[in-house]
């Protein structure tokens, strides 16, 4: 498996700060128009993607729909969870589906989970 490269490595090739690197991904205005392009450019080329755990912990979101359903047999379900994970995904959600298998105390652990 590939390392995955990071704002830090990324940085230290330029030789440019953290903070550039990040503001260049996020097309701030900030940051000069060659900067910002060199920057994008070595991202694509490495296929940077952004860590998306430390993002969730720097802006206190997780962008993730947590799904709890008694069991996934039912056409009912499938059909609605598809529903929900094209219009999520769309939006830059992650979906995580738990079964209860109809327990109250299943339930409640994969609410605490979540």
């Amino acid at each position: 498996m590939k390392k995955k490269v990071t704002l830090k490595q990324i940085a230290r090739e330029l030789d440019v700060s953290i903070s550039t690197v990040s503001k260049s991904l996020r097309n701030s205005l900030e940051i000069g128009e060659e900067t910002r392009l060199k920057v994008q450019a070595f991202a694509k080329f490495y296929h940077y993607k952004p860590n998306n755990i430390a993002l969730s912990l720097k802006n206190r979101k997780t962008k993730t729909i947590g799904i709890i359903i008694p069991e996934i047999v039912h056409h009912f379900f499938s059909t609605v969870i598809n529903g929900i994970e094209q219009i999520a995904n769309e939006n830059g959600y992650s979906v995580i589906i738990c079964l209860s298998d109809d327990s109250f105390d299943k339930e409640v652990l994969n609410m605490e989970m979540l």
